[in-house]
């Protein structure tokens, strides 16, 4: 049923996202029709929308080139020419429209003015003049505006953003060059004694490093901050925010390694030089240098006690086998053939039971000088399988007493750990 369910879905998305195409597919086609109807109609502004809605829907170089047709009827020279340049831009080949386009810039050039917007960085937003009016795209990039003054500014992740004011003459063309300045928070950190702090990146790429007093700023985002005073060093992650100050002390220690505990209990608790660390699977991190007493404990199972020796910057994995407290010494063996001996020797009792009792009746013939044959043969057959049942039993008694003594553990099979080491 699960697999059947799984299939439906796909086969329900698919056709949903097939369906969803199709509608687009059909939208474009309508508006497209509307937009050639006004156009015929000289119904210019309705034409330029309903081309603008089949763009979205299905983008096109054409449609690009159709809207710039639009605006250059309205005599909106502006964004004819800023349509007609995005269409050249697009790649289309067809050389009748690609000629069409250059000569409609060539005559739109004297009535609009341009501007070469640039940033540094690249890659900024450009807005003008009223952020409702929507982005102009990128920086770099040359935009095509109607003379008069105009208010441009760019707008980055992580950076104020920059303006300018421009005063634009029909047919001129100007270059701007809007500079954001970057949002930055500051890092400080201190240590009791004279140490060399650097920052690390995500990529682990170092983006600042000084002595201590350490003080820098740099741009927000999520750090690891080192600390490095001879032997002694320090490491914790540091998250920066734009225009904040985050400060750390730096707890300069020896050489450090680390370790992971794992067991096959989950949730075995970890104890480390007498200190309780957690449950495993455990990440001991920033364990010094040297021997250190490690417990692993758990409900129902023995616990293991060791030794873990910790190399510098080497990382130690430690996996425990915690045996079950429960557990016996003696083996399946002894106990299957020692069950075997003691039922012999009940069968062996009853049975010579019945030897004696036919042994008996054939005394008591005999007294009375009566056949007494069958009673004798019945009371020699029982008394064979008797001797036969009691040897049995006594074989099977001494092989358990064997394996007893060459299978079986009576002292509690202590909890076990393997140790393997790699680079952190």
């Amino acid at each position: 049923m699960t697999r059947a369910f799984f299939c439906f879905t796909i086969l329900a998305v698919t056709a949903l996202s097939a369906s969803a195409r199709a509608d687009a597919a059909a939208e474009a086609r309508f508006q497209d029709e509307v937009a050639r109807r006004h156009y015929a109609a000289r119904h210019y502004e309705d034409a330029a929308r309903a081309f603008m809605v089949e763009q979205r829907l299905a983008p096109n170089p054409n449609i690009v080139f159709n809207i710039a047709l639009c605006f250059q009827q309205l005599n909106r020279h502006a964004d004819a020419y800023t349509y007609f340049a995005e269409y050249l831009g697009a790649g289309d080949d067809d050389p009748a429209r690609r000629g069409q386009a250059e000569r409609a810039l060539a005559e739109l050039r004297p009535h609009v003015s341009l501007v070469n917007v640039r940033s540094e960085p690249a890659g900024a937003a450009i807005f003008v003049d009223r952020r409702e009016l929507g982005q102009y795209g990128e920086t770099p990039r040359t935009l095509a505006l109607d003379a008069g003054e105009h208010r441009i500014w760019v707008e980055r992740d992580g950076y104020r953003p920059a303006e300018t004011t421009v005063q634009l003459g029909l047919g001129a063309e100007t270059s701007v060059t809007l500079e954001p300045v970057q949002l930055l928070g500051r890092l400080r950190v201190g240590a009791p004694t004279a140490a060399q702090v650097r920052v690390l990146d995500a990529g682990g790429h170092v983006v600042a490093e000084g002595p201590t007093p350490f003080d820098e700023a740099i741009p927000p985002g999520t750090y690891q901050a080192e600390a490095r005073a001879g032997a002694e060093r320090w490491s914790e992650p540091v998250v920066v925010r734009a225009e904040q100050v985050s400060e750390l002390q730096a707890s300069l220690v020896g050489p450090t390694g680390a370790a992971t505990v794992t067991a096959n209990v989950t949730g075995a608790l970890v104890t480390l030089d007498g200190t309780e660390r957690g449950f495993t699977p455990q990440v001991l991190a920033a364990i010094p240098v040297g021997d250190h007493s490690i417990e692993v404990r758990a409900e129902g199972m023995r616990p293991y006690a060791g030794t873990l020796s910790i190399a510098e910057e080497d990382h130690a994995w430690i996996t425990v086998d915690l045996s079950d407290e429960s557990a016996t010494g003696v083996s399946e063996g002894t106990w299957i053939v020692g069950g075997l001996s003691l039922a012999l020797a009940i069968a062996a009792g009853v049975t010579t039971g019945f030897a004696a009792d036919a042994h008996d009746r054939f005394r008591a013939l005999y007294g009375m000088l009566q056949p007494a044959g069958a009673v004798a043969d019945e009371s020699t057959t029982f008394n064979l399988a008797a001797d036969s049942l009691w040897i049995g039993a006594g074989i099977a008694a001494l092989t358990a007493i064997v394996l007893l003594a060459t299978t079986s553990d009576f002292e509690a099979q202590p909890s076990r750990a393997m140790v393997s080491r790699g680079g952190r």
